[in-house]
Protein backbone atom coordinates (compact mmCIF):
# COMPACT_ATOMS: atom_id res chain seq x y z
CA UNK A 1 0.00 0.00 0.00
CA UNK A 2 1.30 3.03 -0.91
CA UNK A 3 2.03 6.01 1.79
CA UNK A 4 0.94 9.30 1.04
CA UNK A 5 3.51 12.36 2.39
CA UNK A 6 0.72 13.07 5.41
CA UNK A 7 2.10 9.04 6.77
CA UNK A 8 5.86 9.90 7.05
CA UNK A 9 4.56 13.07 9.73
CA UNK A 10 2.15 11.44 11.42
CA UNK A 11 2.74 9.32 14.80
CA UNK A 12 -0.19 6.77 14.16
CA UNK A 13 0.81 5.76 10.26
CA UNK A 14 1.93 2.43 11.40
CA UNK A 15 -1.70 2.00 13.66
CA UNK A 16 -3.60 3.21 10.84
CA UNK A 17 -1.79 1.14 8.60
CA UNK A 18 -2.68 -1.73 10.18
CA UNK A 19 -6.33 -0.97 10.52
CA UNK A 20 -6.22 -0.81 6.74
CA UNK A 21 -4.73 -4.12 6.30
CA UNK A 22 -7.18 -5.82 8.85
CA UNK A 23 -10.41 -4.39 7.22
CA UNK A 24 -8.96 -5.17 3.73
CA UNK A 25 -8.42 -9.08 4.86
CA UNK A 26 -11.75 -9.65 6.77
CA UNK A 27 -13.90 -12.45 5.33
CA UNK A 28 -17.63 -11.18 5.49
CA UNK A 29 -20.25 -13.02 4.41
CA UNK A 30 -20.83 -13.42 0.66
CA UNK A 31 -23.97 -11.66 -0.33
CA UNK A 32 -23.49 -11.78 -4.45
CA UNK A 33 -26.53 -14.95 -4.15
CA UNK A 34 -28.62 -12.46 -1.72
CA UNK A 35 -28.29 -9.44 -3.85
CA UNK A 36 -29.03 -10.73 -6.82
CA UNK A 37 -31.86 -13.15 -5.63
CA UNK A 38 -33.43 -9.53 -4.11
CA UNK A 39 -32.47 -7.08 -7.07
CA UNK A 40 -32.20 -8.99 -10.05
CA UNK A 41 -34.71 -11.88 -9.71
CA UNK A 42 -37.68 -9.42 -9.28
CA UNK A 43 -36.41 -7.23 -12.02
CA UNK A 44 -36.59 -10.94 -14.82
CA UNK A 45 -39.68 -12.34 -13.32
CA UNK A 46 -41.42 -8.80 -13.83
CA UNK A 47 -40.29 -8.81 -17.74
CA UNK A 48 -40.98 -12.52 -18.21
CA UNK A 49 -45.07 -12.34 -16.69
CA UNK A 50 -44.98 -9.03 -18.89
CA UNK A 51 -44.36 -11.04 -21.94
CA UNK A 52 -45.93 -14.38 -21.14
CA UNK A 53 -48.82 -12.39 -20.59
CA UNK A 54 -49.33 -9.78 -23.57
CA UNK A 55 -49.73 -12.66 -26.15
CA UNK A 56 -51.86 -14.83 -23.96
CA UNK A 57 -54.21 -11.77 -23.64
CA UNK A 58 -54.59 -10.12 -26.48
CA UNK A 59 -57.12 -11.78 -28.64
CA UNK A 60 -59.50 -11.84 -25.27
CA UNK A 61 -58.42 -7.96 -23.87
CA UNK A 62 -59.44 -4.85 -25.88
CA UNK A 63 -56.49 -2.85 -26.65
CA UNK A 64 -57.03 0.13 -24.43
CA UNK A 65 -57.16 -2.44 -21.65
CA UNK A 66 -53.91 -4.70 -22.54
CA UNK A 67 -51.45 -2.79 -21.44
CA UNK A 68 -52.74 -1.88 -18.07
CA UNK A 69 -53.98 -5.48 -17.20
CA UNK A 70 -50.88 -6.98 -18.25
CA UNK A 71 -48.91 -4.49 -16.31
CA UNK A 72 -51.23 -5.12 -13.31
CA UNK A 73 -50.86 -9.32 -13.59
CA UNK A 74 -46.73 -9.33 -14.44
CA UNK A 75 -47.04 -7.51 -10.62
CA UNK A 76 -48.98 -9.54 -9.11
CA UNK A 77 -47.23 -12.70 -10.19
CA UNK A 78 -44.09 -11.10 -9.09
CA UNK A 79 -45.10 -10.08 -5.69
CA UNK A 80 -46.93 -13.45 -5.48
CA UNK A 81 -43.49 -15.51 -6.44
CA UNK A 82 -41.30 -13.33 -4.02
CA UNK A 83 -43.60 -13.97 -1.61
CA UNK A 84 -44.00 -17.92 -1.77
CA UNK A 85 -40.10 -17.61 -2.02
CA UNK A 86 -39.49 -15.80 1.01
CA UNK A 87 -42.29 -17.94 2.84
CA UNK A 88 -39.74 -21.24 1.66
CA UNK A 89 -37.05 -19.71 2.76
CA UNK A 90 -37.95 -18.61 6.17
CA UNK A 91 -40.09 -22.01 6.85
CA UNK A 92 -36.57 -24.13 5.78
CA UNK A 93 -34.24 -22.12 8.08
CA UNK A 94 -36.71 -23.15 10.96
Amino acid sequence: MARSSDCDSCRQAQTCKEVSRRAGGDEGPAVTSAALVAFVLPLVLFVAALSGFGPLLRGLVREPYLTPLTLVLALVTTAAVMLAGRFLVRRRRK
